[in-house]
Order: structure tokens, then C-alpha cells, then sequence
């Protein structure tokens, strides 16, 4: 079987690879300094300059492309990495060009594999022919921009075993996509890097294995170039501090729905799901379990709230929270809403808002946010969303997630740990709970493709708690 791995490169001594266990099988620093070839510090491969040119780079030296200069290394059996893959590299773009940036590539009849950069938005992503596929080829793209002139540390990284193509910019995950198959087809193309690049390419490694969202942090910690914000708490429960008691909870025991507390709030079509009560349903083993599931032409989800039911301004809201596999494909919520948000636009505190306690897009890799929409979701809709947080184990058991909301402050919690502050578009007028699934545009590309898609999400319990009255 094939395995290959590219990520965003990082500089370091030839000599010596910096953490035990994570070693590329060929590696170009671009150090040579003069001459018109490169050398794998790894394993001797040479390749061949085809106008690019060698300058100063983040650490050491780089290559620098116009648009029309490339670099090539010859095809090799080391390449034959089809099961699992990884490509990391340095990159410095002043912008788009016109054209599609092809940093690192083999691609021929077929697409062996490939880490670009998108031609218009300057977001990155991954390509390559997949065996028994329908398409020529499949991609995955990212959701980050990289054309703003600064260095960026890039990985795409495939695991045949998961089917699954991962993405990361600075360490911090940016896509996930599930492929067609658990295998990219073989070619005999050479590696290209920077055909279409106007900039800077620096530190190319391949591995023949795909690399964790451990590994690829970190490595991106050693270049310099990390973004990524850690949460690692110790999933503790409760308030942030004594001075606050239980209101209002429900623990999900039973076998149905306790509907004195939570509404069906959407019944029917939302965004490109199909809410349906059928997608909410108690375990019986204290877990509200909310699913996504394809249904024919219709990708069902989930949606309830306690609206009408139990509605409060300020206090402490708390939700424990399991996740299963998604193929790439999650989405889930946990956040307060008005009932009147948007009716006076310019004026959130009498208004209300939308405030995304939590957003899960990716549990797979970690990925969860916290956001704040306020003024409507028409022309004066606004936005302000925390960057990404990543949580290492977020696929492993129950976690907390809470918000502390005052006259003066939004604060998030993730597992007992301060996550986000903000003062921005405060409500000071009541909000509802809402719980739910949803299914975006780009995820409806992955359930097509999988006939009897659907995963589920648990829900442990919701608690709300007030400050006492003194």
C-alpha cells in the first residue's frame, strides 16, 4: 500500500529532526544557496530548478517563484504513498494572481496528490485521484486564508484507514473532509513545487504516514508560526463561582423529551437539513440524543429550544456534551437566542442577540467556537466570533461547555477553563436555550456521498444558574 504526507514546512538543521518519532521520508530546506539544483536531506532525491530561484527564507534559505518558475523532483517509489500521506511546507503569498498556486503537486493523467492554493479567495487545499472514485479527481479545501504576505506553516494530511483529508494552517485545523475511497492512485508524474506561485516556498516534507493534530501543532510551535489556542481543562462543572445557584436544568432521564421544558422550534426546512422531532430522542441512560441522518433527498437534523417554556437575562448556562464520528460532516449547537432579535436594529442590549455558546464543526479535529450575532441576519447583520479553539481530546467522552453572562461581559468556558471575554453586543433583555444539529452547504458535498449517512450527538444535561440574591 502507498502512504504520503505533506505539511507546512518548518526550518531546522538538516542533522537532526526535532521530536522523536516524527520523521519525514524526504525533506527540502532549499539551503543550497546557489546552483540550479535541490537535494532531499533525507534520502538523497534530487530534483532540478525550472527558473525558481534561491533566496533568504524564514530560517536559512528558500525558493522564490514568479508565477511561471517551478521546481521539479523526479518521480521515485517513495512517493508511492497512496493509503496515507502528509505534506508540510513554509509559504509566503503577497496575494492571489490569477492563477491556482500549486505548491507542492504530482499531478499527471492522474492527480497523485497536491497541497494548492485557491485561485480567487487564497484559501488552501488538497487534491488527488482516489481509486474506484467517479470523479477524476477530489478535493478538500480549507476555510483560512494565507495571501496576506506573512509566513504561514501548511499541512494536508490523508489517512486511508478513516478515508479522512485534513487540513491545517499555523497548527490550526481548518478542514476535514471524507474522501471516496482509503486509497489515492499512483502516478508516475514528478513532484512539482510552485507551479502558478508568485512567492515564497520554504521547508517541504513528505511523510508516509498521516500526521496527528498533535504533531502537526506542534510542528507548528517549532516553526514559529503557531496560532492554535489549546483548551485543556479538567471538565469541571458548574459555575465559575459560589455565589451562583441551580435555577433551571434538565438532566435528560427518562424516555422522552420533557416538553413542560423544550419545543420543537423548527419544524421543516432549515438551511440545507430538514428539521423533524424524529431526530430528538432520550436514551434512556440520561442522554438527550440529537442526530443528523440522510433520509432519500433529505439530510434530517435536530432542533430544539425552551422557548416559551424557560426564557432569563443573565446567569451562568452550562451543557455537557458527547460526540460521535461524522465523516467531516458536523455540525452542532448549543446557544441563547431573543425571541426579538434584530427588532431595533443598532441597539443589542434591548434587542437581543444570538449567542453561539458553543459551535462544533469539526470533533474529529477539535475544532469549536464561540460567536455573537446581533442587528437581524438581513443587510445590518454583524458578527464577532472567538478564532478557533482546539481541544485534544474533544472526541473522548463528555465535555462541559458554559457561558457566564453579566451586564458588563460575555465569558465562555470549555471543560472549566476561561476560553473567551467580550463586551461586545451585550443583551440585557431575556434569551431562550437552543439545542441543535444543522448541515451547511459544503457538508451536504460529503452525506451525498455516503448513502447511509448520520451521527448523533449526547447531551448529558443543561443547567442554568443565577447569582443569589443577597
Amino acid at each position: 500500500m502507498i502512504k504520503f504526507v505533506l505539511l507546512g514546512a518548518i526550518v531546522w538543521a538538516a542533522a537532526a529532526y526535532p521530536r522523536e518519532g516524527v520523521k519525514p521520508i524526504a525533506w527540502w530546506s532549499f539551503e543550497e544557496g546557489g546552483g540550479s539544483s535541490i537535494r532531499d536531506s533525507i534520502g538523497g532525491m534530487e530534483g532540478v530548478l525550472k527558473g525558481a530561484e534561491f533566496v533568504p527564507g524564514k530560517k536559512g534559505g528558500c525558493l522564490s517563484f514568479n508565477g511561471s518558475t517551478s521546481a521539479e523532483v523526479p518521480s521515485s517509489e517513495k512517493f508511492n504513498l497512496g493509503d496515507a500521506c502528509t505534506i508540510e511546507l513554509l509559504v509566503k503569498l503577497p496575494g492571489t494572481n490569477g492563477q491556482w498556486q500549486n505548491l507542492a503537486s504530482k499531478w499527471g493523467k492522474t492527480r497523485g496528490i497536491g497541497l494548492y492554493v485557491h485561485m480567487r479567495n487564497g484559501t488552501t487545499g488538497f487534491s488527488a485521484t482516489f481509486s474506484g472514485a467517479k470523479e477524476a479527481f477530489n478535493q478538500v479545501n480549507g476555510k483560512m486564508s494565507v495571501v496576506d504576505g506573512a509566513w504561514h506553516h501548511l499541512v494536508a494530511a490523508f489517512d486511508g484507514r478513516t478515508k479522512i483529508v485534513r487540513m491545517f494552517v499555523d497548527g490550526v485545523p481548518c478542514g476535514n473532509q471524507e474522501m471516496p475511497s482509503g486509497e489515492i492512485v499512483v502516478n508516475e508524474a514528478p513532484l512539482v513545487f510552485g507551479t502558478g506561485v508568485t512567492g515564497f516556498i520554504d521547508e517541504v516534507k513528505i511523510y508516509d504516514r498521516a500526521l496527528t493534530t498533535e504533531e502537526v501543532t506542534a510542528a507548528a510551535e517549532d516553526a514559529g508560526l503557531s496560532s492554535a489556542i489549546k483548551v485543556k481543562g479538567s471538565r469541571r462543572s458548574g459555575p465559575p463561582s459560589d455565589d451562583y445557584q441551580l435555577v433551571w436544568q434538565d438532566e435528560f432521564n427518562g424516555t422522552a423529551l420533557d416538553m413542560s421544558k423544550w419545543m420543537f422550534r423548527v419544524e421543516g426546512p432549515r438551511l440545507r437539513g430538514f428539521a423533524t422531532n424524529t431526530m430528538v430522542r432520550l436514551d434512556g441512560s440520561g442522554n438527550a440524543v440529537l442526530s443528523v441522518k440522510r433520509d432519500g433527498d433529505k439530510i434530517l437534523i435536530a432542533h430544539v429550544a425552551s422557548q416559551n417554556k424557560f426564557e432569563t437575562v443573565y446567569g451562568y448556562f452550562e451543557c455537557s456534551v458527547r460526540y460521535e464520528n461524522s465523516h467531516g460532516a458536523h455540525w452542532s449547537a448549543f446557544w441563547l437566542q431573543s425571541p426579538t432579535t434584530g427588532k431595533f436594529i443598532g441597539d443589542p442590549g434591548r434587542s437581543g442577540v444570538e449567542v453561539d455558546i458553543y459551535e462544533c464543526w469539526d470533533p474529529e479535529m477539535g475544532i469549536t467556537t464561540h460567536n455573537i450575532h446581533w442587528d437581524g441576519y438581513g443587510k445590518d447583520h454583524k458578527f464577532l466570533g472567538s478564532q478557533t479553539r482546539y481541544i485534544p481530546d474533544l472526541m473522548n467522552g463528555y465535555h462541559t461547555v458554559g457561558l457566564e453572562w453579566t451586564p458588563t461581559e460575555w465569558t465562555f468556558f470549555l471543560d472549566g477553563v476561561k476560553s473567551y471575554t467580550t463586551a461586545t453586543a451585550l443583551s440585557h433583555t431575556n434569551e431562550f436555550i437552543i439545542l441543535a444539529t444543522e448541515v451547511s452547504d459544503a457538508q451536504v458535498k460529503i452525506i451525498e456521498r455516503i448513502s447511509d449517512f448520520s451521527y448523533n450527538v449526547y447531551f448529558d444535561y443543561v443547567r442554568v444558574y443565577k447569582r443569589k440574591t443577597k
